[in-house]
């Protein structure tokens, strides 16, 4: 993982302060984002491989790149469940699903990742379709404009849900 693992690290050690964690950062072959998705498969299941000989209970992923390209792989090798796919919405308090449109995956993957457009389409296709996630989704946000507007409802739901949520657990868990 990079950065964002480091956030998601910290989280998981505020809430599981008894569990031991070990966090594995790529930092010899990062960047992941301009690699081929070969390589970012062959890298990811060499982390995994290095996690799973020390027997560890879960794996975070937390790897845009690696999620995007490499999970469906090693789902299948280590038997990793993906949220929607594997049915376990219910197991947690708040689910966001973050939505674009079909076309605007395929012109992303296909501008992004160089993919050609069935390969693109073969990919949304091994996923959850839109439906199946919205079954689950607490939250959907919408990510078919720009960077800067996805950033903004982000921040919108951080301030106007999720913050309040935390604070009223904090509360109910002080009395």
């Amino acid at each position: 993982s990079g950065v964002g693992g480091l956030t998601v690290l910290r989280e998981v050690i505020r809430r599981l302060p008894n569990e031991s964690t070990i966090y594995l950062g790529d930092n010899a072959r990062t960047p992941y984002g301009p690699r081929s998705d070969e390589e970012v498969r062959r890298f990811s299941a060499e982390c995994l491989d290095e996690l799973a000989a020390r027997d560890v209970k879960a794996i975070v992923v937390a790897c845009n790149t690696s999620s995007a390209v490499a999970l469906p792989l090693l789902r299948l090798r280590y038997d990793v469940p993906l949220l929607v796919e594997a049915g376990l919405g219910a197991m947690y308090h708040l689910v966001i699903v973050v939505r674009a449109a079909p076309q605007e995956r395929i012109a992303r993957l296909v501008r992004g990742r160089g993919m050609t457009e069935a390969e693109a389409q073969a990919r949304i296709a091994a996923q959850a379709d839109d439906a199946q996630r919205a079954t689950v989704a607490d939250v959907v946000l919408p990510n078919d404009g720009t960077l800067a507007e996805l950033s903004e409802r982000v921040r919108t739901l951080w301030t106007e849900r999720l913050r309040p949520y935390e604070e009223s657990i904090d509360r109910d868990s002080n009395e």
